[in-house]
C-alpha cells in the first residue's frame, strides 16, 4: 500500500524537476536592464536612465564601456506603432573610396565584466513623443560575432499639457531670440542630441562663426572656427521631403554623412541643393528679426578657403543659450 501511494507522488513531481532544471540552464550568462527614476513625464523633460550589465555565470571577460554609442548602449524607442532609435558614433571620418566618406567607429576602451560585479552607466533621456514610451536598451559591446543584448522594456508615460501639442526650442542670442518648432517625428535621434547638448549647456556663449547672406547661419562649434564637435557624431536623418527653406534649422557636417555632431545652421533663404542630404529637424517660427540681423552680419573672406568664403564675421554673434520650450 505504502508503494502504491508513493509511486503516483513521484509521478507527479516528475514532470516539474526537468523544466526547472531547464529554465536554469536557459538563463542567460549576461544580462542588460534599464530603469528610470520617473514613470511619468511631461513633453520635454529631460533625465537620466540607468542601465546595468551583470554577469549572471561564465568566466569575466573584457567588453566594450557602457556609454551612449553606437559600438555600446543604444536606446529603441517606440510610441504607437513607430520605432525610433538614440546612438552615437564615437569615431573618425575616413575615405571609403573615391569621393565616399563615412565614419568608422573607433575601438572602444574595455572593461572587465565578472559576477557580482556589475557594470552601471547613465543614459540621457529627453521626452519628445508623447503619450506612451516603451524604452529598451540594446548593447553590441559583446564579443565579436555575438547578437546584441536587450534589455527588457520599460514604459514612460509622456504627458501634454493642455493647448500645447509639441516641442521645440528658442535659441537666445546676443540679437534676440530665435524661436523654433522642432520635428522629432522626422528626425529623432537629431532632435534628442540637439535638446541634450542645450541641456548640457554645451551651446553656451559659442559664436555664429560661419555667416553667408543669402545662404545661412552657422553655429554650434565648441572650437569655433566650424572644425569642433561634442566629442561624437551622430547617423544622419535624411528626410526628402522637408525643403531647405528661409528658417529651417539642419545640421551641419563633413562630406561623411553620419558625421553631424553640435553644429547646424538656419538657412537665410531656400537652397533645393541640401535637401535629403542634411539632416533638417526644424523651422523658425518666430524671430525673423534676429535671422536677419545675423545673416547681415559684416563678414571677411575666411582664411583657407578656396575659392575664396566671405563668410567670417567680424564682429561673431552670439548663442547665449538654447532652451527647450513647449508649442
Amino acid at each position: 500500500m505504502r508503494t502504491s501511494l508513493l509511486l503516483p507522488g513521484l509521478l507527479l513531481l516528475a514532470p516539474f524537476l526537468p523544466e526547472a532544471d531547464s529554465q536554469a540552464q536557459d538563463r542567460p550568462e549576461v544580462v542588460l536592464e534599464l530603469t528610470s527614476p520617473r514613470p511619468s513625464l511631461a513633453l520635454g523633460d529631460r533625465i537620466a536612465l540607468a542601465v546595468k550589465l551583470e554577469r549572471k555565470k561564465g568566466k569575466p571577460t573584457e567588453l566594450n564601456v557602457l556609454r551612449l554609442a553606437r559600438n555600446s548602449i543604444s536606446l529603441r524607442v517606440t510610441a504607437g506603432d513607430t520605432t525610433r532609435t538614440v546612438t552615437r558614433i564615437h569615431g573618425t571620418v575616413v575615405a571609403k573610396g573615391e569621393g565616399e566618406f563615412v565614419v568608422m567607429d573607433t575601438p572602444s576602451s574595455k572593461a572587465e565584466l565578472k559576477r557580482g560585479k556589475p557594470l552601471t552607466a547613465e543614459i540621457p533621456f529627453v521626452a519628445l513623443l508623447p503619450g506612451e514610451n516603451r524604452v529598451r536598451a540594446v548593447y553590441a559591446g559583446l564579443a565579436e560575432g555575438e547578437p546584441p543584448l536587450e534589455s527588457p522594456e520599460i514604459r514612460i508615460a509622456v504627458s501634454v499639457p493642455a493647448g500645447k501639442s509639441g516641442i521645440g526650442a528658442v535659441i537666445e542670442t546676443s540679437e534676440g531670440p530665435l524661436t523654433f518648432e522642432l520635428w522629432p517625428e522626422r528626425a529623432f535621434n537629431t532632435v534628442f542630441n540637439f535638446l541634450v547638448l542645450a541641456g548640457e549647456g554645451r551651446y553656451d556663449n559659442l559664436n555664429f562663426h560661419r555667416i553667408i547672406r543669402g545662404f545661412m547661419i552657422q553655429g554650434g562649434d565648441p572650437k569655433g572656427d566650424g572644425t569642433g564637435g561634442p566629442g561624437w557624431t551622430i547617423p544622419g536623418e535624411f528626410d526628402p521631403s522637408v525643403k531647405h527653406e528661409r528658417g529651417v534649422i539642419s545640421m551641419a557636417r563633413s562630406r561623411a554623412v553620419d558625421s553631424a555632431g553640435s553644429q547646424f545652421f538656419v538657412m537665410h533663404a531656400q537652397k533645393p541643393d541640401l535637401d535629403g542630404k542634411y539632416a533638417a529637424f526644424g523651422k523658425l517660427v518666430d524671430g525673423t528679426e534676429a535671422l536677419e540681423l545675423i545673416a547681415t552680419a559684416d563678414v571677411a573672406v575666411r582664411p583657407g578657403t578656396n575659392p575664396p568664403e566671405k563668410s567670417k564675421p567680424l564682429d561673431p554673434p552670439v548663442i547665449r543659450t538654447i532652451r527647450p520650450i513647449l508649442r
